[in-house]
């Protein structure tokens, strides 16, 4: 029993369809398939099923395959496409991978049609599995922007530098920074002038291994200070330093 396959063929012609079905049947695929000839029944079909693959004929009346494959790759990009005809010139054939065909063949020579399935269903699963991939870090992000969101202490990031790569919201509220004029910006540019040294050699002693606390001022956008505790770790990238992760405690009212 060979591999199933949900097959959409878009072509005229009975016996051209089924000569195709025929040829993947020999090369160890069990195609479950339909037929389709028009633009109207292939937008059903579209709409109806799930396809691992769709095969279309260039020339049909009133229809051919670039109107086929744009329709395709309109309901789902990721899905192989094979142009097949009895006759394609080079512009059409070069347009057609363009335009997104996994392949193009001739009717008359349909040796490669089975390798070409065979790799383009493997393309498509690993497109899919990148897109599970992203949007699961993408709502991973999310859910982590959230939580960064609801807290009251200030998050932030920088760079090797001191450069901030990111600050939460929070920000706003203990000393009335916009994230947007804070990013990009050297850390200290909102510390008092009297307690960088003190951050100073709090960097030293992190870069050393030791992790604890440290109380300073910084810079309200007013130009008020206000006392935090700073708790801070190192970004690592292997053995190298690539930031540092901290969160800011507003401890003004302690």
């Amino acid at each position: 029993m060979g591999k199933a396959i949900r097959l959409l063929i878009v072509e005229d012609v009975e016996d051209d369809a089924l000569l195709l079905v025929r040829e993947i049947r020999t090369g160890g695929f069990e195609p479950v398939f339909k037929r389709v000839d028009s633009e109207k029944d292939l937008a059903e079909a579209l709409k109806a099923e799930t396809w691992d693959i769709i095969i279309s004929d260039y020339g049909m009346p009133g229809f051919n395959g670039i109107d086929a494959l744009r329709m395709a790759k309109n309901y789902d990009p990721d899905i192989p496409f094979f142009l097949i005809s009895g006759e394609i010139g080079e512009e059409v054939a070069v347009r057609a991978m363009k335009e997104g065909a996994g392949d193009y063949l001739m009717k008359d020579n349909l040796k490669r049609l089975v390798p070409a399935i065979e790799r383009e269903l493997q393309d498509a699963q690993m497109r899919k599995a990148r897109r599970e991939a992203v949007k699961a870090l993408e709502e991973s992000e999310n859910k982590y922007r959230l939580l960064v969101e609801d807290l009251h202490d200030v998050i932030y990031h920088t760079d090797q530098r001191g450069i901030v790569n990111y600050v939460s919201p929070v920000i706003q509220s203990l000393a009335g920074y916009d994230q947007s004029e804070l990013i990009g910006q050297p850390f200290t540019k909102i510390i008092y002038k009297e307690d960088l040294e003190l951050l100073t050699n709090r960097f030293e002693e992190l870069l050393s291994g030791v992790i604890k606390p440290v109380e300073y001022r910084l810079i309200k956008k007013s130009g008020e200070p206000v006392w935090v505790r700073s708790s801070s770790k190192l970004i690592l990238e292997g053995e190298n330093v690539i930031g540092v992760r901290g969160v800011l405690t507003d401890i003004s009212e302690e």
